[in-house]
């Protein structure tokens, strides 16, 4: 579950969809879902966790990321809420989603002049390195890079730990909002964070 919530620290929140995103300069994507490969090392370089999965964004408002690997998790943003199902434990955490936090997505779909006063930006053809102005912003760096087919990203925490992400879209039509509704599986505990209410299986 800890390395599940580095992917809600990095992945938690969407701004509205501009049409000079970070993203669009980089792919001309405004959607996408696909596959994806996360790696984390320590500041030494020391591999600490490693996973696989499938993930799909819908901006401004919507956001899959399904871990297959090594174990079964899923983060899920339907607009109102970030919802977090560990199958393992069959446990469900529904939190609100911020809407002032300042992460690597957020970055993504964000337009380029509105962040050009609060974050260093250096763009070549193929990537663009992001570097916040303030040091109290919850990473240290973000690249983004085109790969032929595949989006890398590859950033810098607070801690000095450096997580990548291989994002591989694929091609697609229209991308179904129903996979971004979360259905509560009958036999799991769901926490409801902000409200201090927890209901609990019935077994």
């Amino acid at each position: 579950m800890r390395w599940c919530l580095v992917v809600v620290n990095l992945l938690v929140s969407f701004t509205t969809l501009a049409e000079n995103t970070v993203m669009s300069t980089l792919t001309g994507l405004d959607q996408a879902q696909g596959d994806f490969a996360q790696q984390v090392y320590s500041e030494e370089g020391r591999l600490l966790y490693q996973a696989s999965g499938r993930f799909a964004v819908l901006p401004p408002t919507f956001f899959r990321w399904q871990t297959l690997s090594p174990t079964s998790e899923l983060l899920l943003i339907d607009g109102d809420f970030l919802w977090q199902y560990d199958e393992d434990l069959l446990t469900v955490i529904r939190r609100p989603v911020p809407d002032d936090a300042a992460t690597p997505l957020q970055l993504l779909f964000s337009d380029l002049s509105d962040i050009v006063n609060d974050y260093e930006i250096l763009e070549s053809q193929d990537r663009l390195h992001i570097t916040p102005l303030d040091s109290r912003v919850n990473f240290q760096s973000l690249t983004v890079m085109r790969v032929e087919d595949e989006i890398h990203l590859a950033l810098i925490d607070a801690l000095a730990q450096r997580s990548v992400i291989v994002l591989r879209p694929e091609p697609s039509g229209p991308i179904d909002r129903a996979q971004f509704e979360m259905v509560v599986p009958d036999d799991a505990d769901l926490i409801i964070l902000n409200t201090c209410s927890v209901k609990q299986n019935a077994d």
